[in-house]
C-alpha cells in the first residue's frame, strides 16, 4: 500500500552539508531572469551535457568536455524564442538523449549517437502545442525513461526499451495539465525514480521490479500544487537527488541516501536544483542568482 506524500521513515535525519561547488557557465548564456546555463548530466568519463538560454531567450544544447563546449542542436528544433534543444542524459559511450521544441511548439524526444539524431515520439503523446514526448534520462544499457504529455495536458510516464514504449502511470497522479507521472531517472539496474504530481504537489517515488514504492518527502518540503519533493536522479547505489520547495516557494537541492535527507544550497544562490547524481556522489544541476539567471553547477562531496 502506498504511503502518503508526507510519510518519512522514522530513521530519517535531516542535515545541511557544504562541499565543493563548481559553477559552469556556457559561452553565450544570457544573464536575465529565465536565462543562463542548465547543466543536466555527466558521464562516467566526465562529459557534461545541458542547455543554455541566451539573451534573446533562444535555447541551445551543449556538450562540455574539460571546458571545451560543443553544440548539441537537433536539426528539427524550432528557432524562435523559447524553442530549441535540451540534452538531458548521457551514457558512458557518449549517447545523448533529450527533447526539442519544434517550430509548432510541439515536443519531441531525440537520441544522438555517433553524430546522428533520431527523433523519439511516443505514439500516445498529444499533438497540440506544448504537448508531445519528453525523454528524461538514459542508462548505459540504452533504456530511456521520460514522460509524454497527452491531449488533455496530463503527464504520463514511459519506458523506451528496444524501440518499444511502455506507459507507466502512478495511481495517485492527478488528471489534467501539470499533473500525472514523470519518470525522471534510471540507473544501470533498471531502478527508476519518478515524480508524481497531484493537487498536493510533487511526490518522489521509486519503481523497481514492476512496483512503485512509498512516496518519499523531504521534511522541509511544502505540499502545494507545483511544489513538494521532486525525485529526479538515482545512481547505482540507489542514492537519489532532486529538489524540494519550502514554505516560501524557494527551491533547494537534496540528496536522499539510506533514509537520510541532506539539503544543498550553492553559495550565494537564490535557489538550487540537482538533476543528476553520479556513482561517486558528484551531483549536477544549476542554481539561480538574484536576477533569476541560472548557472550550471557540479557539486563534489
Amino acid at each position: 500500500m502506498l504511503g502518503s506524500a508526507a510519510q518519512v521513515s522514522a530513521a530519517t535525519r535531516v542535515s545541511t552539508t557544504d562541499g565543493q561547488y563548481r559553477t559552469v557557465d556556457a559561452p553565450g548564456a544570457g544573464t536575465g531572469a529565465g536565462q543562463g546555463t542548465f547543466a543536466q548530466a555527466i558521464s562516467d568519463r566526465g562529459v557534461l551535457v545541458g542547455s543554455y538560454v541566451d539573451s534573446t531567450n533562444h535555447n541551445f544544447g551543449f556538450r562540455d568536455r574539460d571546458g571545451t563546449f560543443s553544440p548539441i542542436n537537433d536539426p528539427n528544433a524550432g528557432k524562435d524564442q523559447f524553442q530549441g534543444t535540451s540534452p538531458l542524459g548521457i551514457t558512458r559511450s557518449g549517447a545523448v538523449d533529450g527533447d526539442y521544441l519544434d517550430r509548432g511548439n510541439h515536443f519531441h524526444g531525440f537520441i544522438l549517437r555517433d553524430g546522428t539524431y533520431r527523433t523519439l515520439d511516443d505514439p500516445s503523446a498529444g499533438t497540440g502545442a506544448f504537448q508531445g514526448t519528453l525523454p528524461q534520462n538514459i542508462n548505459d544499457s540504452g533504456t530511456i525513461v521520460g514522460t509524454y504529455i497527452g491531449s488533455d495536458g496530463t503527464y504520463h510516464g514511459f519506458i523506451l526499451d528496444d524501440g518499444h514504449y511502455t506507459t507507466l502511470d502512478h495511481p495517485a497522479g492527478g488528471p489534467g495539465p501539470g499533473q500525472g507521472t514523470v519518470l525522471v531517472g534510471i540507473n544501470d539496474f533498471g531502478i527508476i525514480v519518478a515524480t508524481v504530481f497531484n493537487s498536493t504537489g510533487g511526490h518522489g517515488v521509486l519503481y523497481r521490479s514492476g512496483h512503485f514504492g512509498s512516496f518519499f518527502a523531504d521534511p522541509h518540503a511544502n505540499h502545494a500544487p507545483g511544489q513538494g519533493t521532486w525525485g529526479i536522479a538515482i545512481n547505482n547505489s540507489e542514492a537519489v537527488a532532486g529538489q524540494y520547495f519550502d514554505s516560501h516557494g524557494v527551491t533547494h537541492g537534496y540528496r536522499l541516501d539510506e533514509g537520510v535527507f541532506m539539503t544543498f544550497n550553492a553559495p550565494g544562490s537564490a535557489s538550487t536544483s540537482f538533476q543528476f547524481i553520479a556513482d561517486d556522489g558528484d551531483m549536477v544541476g544549476y542554481w539561480t542568482d538574484s536576477a533569476g539567471a541560472a548557472h550550471g553547477v557540479i557539486f563534489t562531496p
